[in-house]
């Protein structure tokens, strides 16, 4: 499992990434346990996303995509960009609008949900 972000409970934002994964604790035997991995024990590559909450995270084959959510800024409270953090690199990337595209890739959403559709005729 894969966290990025959050709301803190001293009501700071997180802008850091986590995985939780399953290990074998003792060699030789069928014994797992979870662990955690925060960003600093990890080799992460990029710039990350600024930090942000009530954001929207989704697994796309071998991508994590990042976009939308929140910050702590009463003139501006929407978090802009949309990220991908590519999970055979661990390093995050930055969608990039080219010019002459129909629509806005920043758009200001949070607290909502999101659904990836495979369409095999595109």
């Amino acid at each position: 499992m894969y966290i990025f972000g959050g709301l803190r409970k001293d009501s700071s934002i997180n802008n850091k990434l986590y995985i939780l994964s399953l290990v074998n604790i003792y060699e030789n035997q069928n014994r797992m346990c979870l662990r955690w991995k925060s960003e600093d024990e990890l080799d992460i590559k990029g710039k990350p996303p600024t930090g942000r909450y009530d954001h929207e995270m989704k697994k796309f084959k071998n991508t994590l995509i990042v976009f939308g959510g929140r910050k702590i800024n009463r003139e501006t409270p929407f978090s802009k960009g949309i990220y991908l953090l590519q999970l055979s690199s661990l390093t995050w990337v930055k969608l990039q609008q080219a010019s002459g595209l129909c629509h806005q890739l920043d758009f200001n959403v949070s607290e909502f949900t999101s659904i990836l559709i495979r369409n095999n005729k595109t």
